[in-house]
């Protein structure tokens, strides 16, 4: 059959072969077809699958403890969400969460899914110019309305070696990871610490233009 003009079934139709559809014309739009276990169509909306992201920086530094090991190690202070997505469901703690200790610097998703986290730190010397190994690790943390409770999220530990000798100094390190946020509501932070050093005295100071972590959701 060949039809001039509009033709509308006013019943339901099924097609046992192929079907084509010519000079179909293009259009952004808020919605998309799809097909069913049964072949039936459908429409449904159509979903960015990143359409929730954050770029999370620091505006301040922070510095390492002179004293060794992973016991003194430091949150990395980040404050700013640099560039975000629209429907951005990514929130900073800032100075901290009202009445729940040890809720700082760290940020937290409310979109329920798996996300991915990719961050680097860059750090310098700090009061004495020597060689420091210093580490950076993620933490996962739950809270009861009054204190936040920290646990390490592994794999997430790298190391930073600063020759610290003259201008051959600064160092960096990248990592990234997956996580699930569900019904339990997470929050997260990354931690500094001085591992060992040369000097005693010697510490690890963050750089600010070399700290930055991206958070995306990446399912729902």
């Amino acid at each position: 059959m060949r039809f001039i003009g509009q033709h509308i079934y006013d019943l339901i139709s099924r097609f046992r072969n192929d079907v084509y559809l010519e000079s179909i014309s293009e259009s952004t739009q808020d919605h998309v077809v799809g097909i069913d276990a049964n072949g039936k169509l459908y429409k449904q909306d159509v979903v960015d699958n990143i359409s929730n992201y954050s770029l999370l920086t620091c505006t301040s530094t922070v510095t390492s403890s002179a004293t060794d090991g992973e016991a003194n190690a430091v949150v990395i202070p980040y404050d700013t969400e640099q560039l975000t997505s629209s429907s951005n469901t990514i929130i900073l703690t800032g100075s901290g969460l009202s009445g729940v200790s040890s809720s700082a610097s760290s940020w937290y998703m409310t979109t329920q899914g798996d996300y991915e986290f990719q961050w680097n730190v860059l750090t310098n010397t700090n009061t004495a110019n020597n060689r420091i190994l210093s580490g950076v690790k993620l933490q996962r943390g739950t809270h009861d309305g009054s204190t936040m409770t920290w646990a390490d999220y592994d794999p997430s530990t790298s190391f930073i070696y600063d020759r610290g000798t003259g201008s051959i100094r600064k160092g960096s390190t990248t990592n990234q990871t997956l996580v699930t946020q569900a019904s339990t509501q997470y929050y997260w932070r990354l931690m500094c610490w001085k591992e060992e050093s040369s000097t005693a005295s010697t510490e690890a100071i963050t750089v600010i233009t070399g700290v930055s972590c991206i958070v995306k959701q990446i399912s729902w």
